[in-house]
């Protein structure tokens, strides 16, 4: 692990901890990264997930899911 590395480490770590600490506060911070799940639907049968069990129904149309971006 270089020097950079670290304080890249050390940077980012007092950015969560200013982060919690302002939510704490009653302040939202903005999203940094959103994971958004297409479909659950899927035929593989993975070993460590079960999402091809789930049957896709109540999944977001695009216009639902446009405004969810949009907000």
């Amino acid at each position: 692990m270089t020097g950079a590395d670290v304080r890249d480490g050390v940077r980012r770590a007092g950015e969560l901890i200013s982060s919690v600490a302002r939510t704490r506060l009653g302040r939202r911070d903005q999203p940094r990264l959103l994971t958004y799940i297409v479909t659950f639907r899927c035929n593989a049968r993975c070993v460590m997930c079960d999402s091809w069990r789930k049957e896709g129904e109540g999944e977001l149309t695009l216009p639902e899911i446009a405004r969810i971006y949009r907000q």
